[in-house]
């Protein structure tokens, strides 16, 4: 769950991808988390349209070596 008090309307699910790596596995994670953030903005119609966005400070998004993708579901700061 991701976290952001510092704006209440912040809000929905996000999805993020490596920001660094192998190209091929950056591209194919890219690839994969547009798609389900498509998913998750087309299903969710709460008017909260977020976008999939590389991220790297993440230990889990660090260099990997398979497509990866991580979903924030929503924020337990706010409603």
């Amino acid at each position: 769950m991701n976290c952001f008090p510092q704006d209440p309307s912040v809000g929905g699910a996000q999805v993020f991808f490596p920001k660094s790596g192998n190209a091929e596995v950056l591209k194919e994670s890219e690839n994969i988390a547009k798609s389900v953030q498509g998913q998750l903005n087309e299903n969710a119609k709460n008017g909260r349209n977020r976008v999939h966005m590389a991220k790297g400070n993440v230990y889990l998004l660090e260099n990997p070596s398979v497509p990866i993708i991580l979903v924030e579901c929503g924020f337990l700061s706010n409603e």
